[in-house]
């Protein structure tokens, strides 16, 4: 695990740091700029967050 995986842990940005490395590469091939990059990584923790809330709500 890398550091910033660590840290995103710390977080408890478990989604961005179980994804980080399969985002960034996908970004890095679609030649997404930084910005929309952790864009990508801020959705898919809150649609993440979302499905778990709905999902403790039923």
């Amino acid at each position: 695990m890398s550091p910033l995986e660590q840290k995103l842990q710390q977080l408890n940005l478990d989604v961005m740091s179980r994804q980080i490395e399969t985002t960034l590469a996908e970004s890095a091939a679609r030649n997404l700029s930084v910005a929309a990059t952790i864009e990508l990584l801020i959705d898919q923790e809150l649609e993440a967050r979302q499905g778990r809330a709905i999902a403790f709500y039923r």
